[in-house]
Formats: structure tokens, C-alpha cells, sequence
């Protein structure tokens, strides 16, 4: 994990660059699940691009400690930072890079971008009057309550500066209808959403003080900082991790993707740079009321850094139809952990372990040509299940296969007469070195500790054989 450097991270003659990106979080108390979750999804995905595709994959994440919420809590925001990098490394969510929006280098680049699209006519002073939601950090155009969090709002009027966001109306929708964003229906949301058409976007503020000062720019820009979503945004192309030919895989929440495929989209088509290849925006996690689990709503009693780590991953994706709401239901974690990661999986290596131990005596090494050819379908579907963002899908299509393992083994009753099913067991064994292998990017120390044991007894084999 790199932590704030500058340096070009990719070579020159690296095969693809691939970056994966979560969103950026405030650093304003715990996250819980539903941040998680993001993450979770972000570090799983670049572990599939890095070891299955054979992508030069990285992934990046960070914080975003601008904006009035977090304004004069310096001391809090350095320990809730600490705090969150402790909570990937328990979750095993390993990022590239860890970006902060008080970075130097990111902050000269918002200012940067920011004179770009003066210079190019894409920006325009003019008066804010409506809305606001201080907890999401966002405008809202009608009623007294955000619809994100359900919390009341701020009226205000105030001098600022517009980027011309319906100038790029036109890239917005063929973006959007490209294809990129990933469910469907979240792509139906986003045209809904345009339908209307699109607004101009706020990217000042002049009541706020925690954020990039614009008054290097002149004397019209005194006392005005950089809104928060416009910095943030910034972030994906701020980062070293980035370059001109990276194919940027955004991974978000469905209440953030209005952001990211309208205003981000526009942003990006006014610098002339290669728009994200992928846009992949997931559901919330909801309480026992079917509320969103949020910091503001305080509802998710259990934190995260106190779950066991491959079972949540597990039962995120296992549980949860990749795109859509799912609730988090402790007992349902403990059951998937316990019937199918301990009982099911751990079992069956434990069984291949008693069994490679009674019945290899000779040297079956050459056989391992022929191990491929009956894992194939079991592969060929994962990889086809897992391109098409059916994460719980690919997971069931895993465990149905590690019941068919265990079911054979009981089936043949590999324990009796062993020495004369060596070559059925050694075939389980690697079929089941394998599975562990296709489980890795959602289970990765579970999945390690698995294939360590199993390719321990393979070397004790070769060490006895030679």
C-alpha cells in the first residue's frame, strides 16, 4: 500500500492499466457496512482484473476532509483516518493508493482543472439560491428534506461560480447509452434522471471555509473555496496511480452515481480526457427497517472491524444480487460463515488432506495434465458469470461445485481402500486447489490459508517422492 507519493506508477511496456476506484469518504466518524461494502466490491474486482485477467491492475481510495461538516476538526479527522486504514487492513482491502483531498499534489490539481475551464469558457459567475444538505454536502432543487439521508435542509443565497455542465449534454448521453454503466437499470435511473435535462453545476462557495482556496486566481475569487463534489471528483485523475491510457473502473453507491455519470462525465469530456471504461454502481445495505444503513441515520449497531473478515466478504456478495438493496442480517452473516466457509469448504479440504495422507504413495505427478480438463466448465462458467457483474451468482456456482466435490468424495468412499484411488483423489485434490483459487478474490485469507495446507502436501509428496 502506498500512502501520499509522486512518482509515475505504471511502465511503459505493462500489458493494460486498469484502476479501480472506490469514492473518497469523510472522515467525520466510523464507517460502517454500507461504506464497506464499496470497498470490499473495489478490492475484489482489482484482485479478479490483477490475477484473472492478467490486467495491470491497481486500486485506489482515500478521504475527503473538505466541506463544512468537517471544518475545524483537524485533531478528529487524522485519528478517523487512522482508524479507516485500519479497518481495510482487517477487511484485507488492499489499495495502491490512499489519497487525501488536503494532498498537495491533489490540491494543485484541482486548482489547475479549475483554471482550464476558466480559460476555456466552461465556468461562469452567477447566484446561488435554494438548498443545500450539509450532511450529504449536496444542492437539493425541491422540498424540506434531502432524499438521500432525510435529514432537513439549509436555504441560502450566495455569490459562485457555475460549471457549464449542459454544454456537455450531448457526451453525458452517449456515455450514458454506451453501455459503461453497469446494472441496466441503474442506467435507466441516470436517463430518468437527465430526462429533465441538465442543470449547470455549483462548483464555489463563499460561507465555506474548510476547503481549496481559490484566491491565487484574482481578486473576483477572494473569500471563494472549491465545492466539495468538484474536488472530490478530481481525485480519479490527481492520484499517481493515474495516466492518459488508464481504463478507470468507478465502483459507487446508487446515491452518489448522479455525480459521477452526469457531472463527472461532463468534467472530464471539458479537460479532453479518456472517459471511465466502466461505471459500476451498487445498492445500499439496509437495516432491519429497510433503512439505509448511514452514519447519519447511526443505525448499524455492529461495526465492522469486529466481524471476521472473509465471512463478511462472503456474505456481502453471496447474499446481496450485486447492483440491488440488501439488508444485513447478523444471523444470516454467522449462518453463511459457519454452513458454508467452516462446515462446507473448510470441510472438504480437511477430508482431501486425510485423504492425500492415506492414498498417495506413488508418483502420480503426471496425471496433473489432465486436471485442467475437469475443471473447465466450473472455470469457463465463473469467468462468464463474473464478467457479467453476477458476483452472488459466480459464488453459488462455486459452492455447487465445492457440494459436488464433497458428495463424490462420499459417493466413492474415498477413505476405504485408498491405495487403490489415488488417482481419483489426487485429481480431487487439485480440483479443490483450484476452487479455492476462484474463490480468492472474494474469500483471500481464507482462500490462502486453504491452498497453503493443500500445496504443503503436495511438496511433502515431491520431498518423499525424490
Amino acid at each position: 500500500m502506498i500512502d501520499n507519493i509522486e512518482n509515475a506508477y505504471f511502465d511503459n511496456d505493462q500489458k493494460a492499466k486498469v484502476l479501480v476506484t472506490s469514492p473518497i469518504y469523510y472522515p467525520n466518524s466510523k464507517l460502517h457496512v454500507g461504506n464497506c461494502y464499496t470497498n470490499i466490491v473495489c478490492d475484489m474486482m482489482n484482485r479478479y482484473e490483477k490475477n484473472f485477467l492478467g490486467n495491470n491492475s491497481v486500486f485506489l481510495t482515500g478521504t475527503d476532509e473538505h466541506g463544512s461538516k468537517l471544518e475545524g476538526k483537524q485533531e478528529e479527522i487524522e485519528i478517523t483516518v487512522t482508524e479507516i486504514k485500519k479497518l481495510w487492513e482487517h477487511l484485507d482491502v488492499e489499495y495502491d493508493y490512499f489519497i487525501r483531498t488536503t494532498d498537495k499534489t491533489h490540491i494543485d490539481k484541482v486548482l489547475e482543472v479549475f483554471q482550464r475551464l476558466l480559460t476555456n469558457n466552461d465556468i461562469y459567475e452567477s447566484v446561488y439560491s435554494g438548498n443545500y444538505c450539509v450532511s450529504c454536502e449536496s444542492f437539493v432543487v425541491n422540498g424540506g428534506k434531502c432524499p438521500d439521508c432525510g435529514r432537513g435542509l439549509i436555504s441560502f443565497t450566495e455569490r459562485c461560480f457555475y460549471f457549464r455542465t449542459s454544454k456537455y449534454a450531448e457526451q453525458i448521453m452517449n456515455f450514458i447509452n454506451s453501455g459503461s454503466i453497469y446494472p441496466e437499470f441503474r442506467r435507466t435511473e441516470m436517463l430518468n434522471f437527465v430526462g429533465n435535462g441538465i442543470q449547470d453545476f455549483v462548483i464555489t462557495r463563499s460561507s465555506v471555509k474548510n476547503g481549496i482556496s481559490l484566491s491565487a486566481l484574482g481578486p473576483k475569487f477572494e473569500r471563494l473555496t472549491v465545492y466539495v463534489w468538484f474536488d472530490a471528483l478530481i481525485n480519479y485523475i490527481s492520484n499517481p496511480l493515474y495516466c492518459a491510457e488508464t481504463s478507470m473502473i468507478h465502483v459507487l453507491g446508487k446515491d452518489i452515481s448522479r455525480f459521477h455519470s452526469v457531472i463527472w462525465i461532463a468534467m472530464i469530456s471539458a479537460l479532453n480526457l479518456k472517459l471511465p471504461s466502466r461505471m459500476i454502481i451498487h445498492g445500499w445495505i439496509l437495516d432491519s427497517n429497510n433503512d439505509k444503513v448511514s452514519k447519519s441515520k447511526n443505525n448499524c449497531s455492529i461495526e465492522p472491524i469486529l466481524l471476521n473478515s472473509d465471512a463478511l466478504r462472503y456474505y456481502l456478495f453471496r447474499d446481496i444480487p450485486f447492483g440491488h438493496d440488501g439488508n444485513f442480517k447478523y444471523e444470516d452473516y454467522l449462518m453463511r460463515h459457519n454452513t458454508e466457509l467452516v462446515r462446507g469448504y473448510g470441510n472438504l479440504i480437511s477430508r482431501i488432506v486425510k485423504l492425500y495422507k492415506l492414498s498417495i504413495g506413488d508418483d502420480v505427478r503426471p496425471l496433473c495434465c489432465h486436471i485442467c480438463a475437469g475443471m473447465e466448465y466450473t472455470v469457463n462458467e465463473y469467468n462468464n458469470l463474473m464478467s457479467a457483474y453476477r458476483f452472488t451468482d459466480a459464488l453459488k456456482h462455486l459452492h455447487d461445485t465445492m457440494t459436488s466435490l464433497n458428495k463424490y468424495i462420499s459417493d466413492n468412499k474415498l477413505w476405504e481402500n485408498p491405495k487403490d484411488k489415488t488417482q481419483i483423489t489426487f485429481i480431487t485434490y487439485h480440483k479443490t486447489i483450484m476452487l479455492m483459487n476462484l474463490m480468492s478474490p472474494f474469500t483471500p485469507s481464507f482462500s490462502e490459508r486453504g491452498i497453503k495446507i493443500l500445496n504443503e502436501l503436495s511438496a511433502e509428496h515431491v520431498t518423499e517422492s525424490i
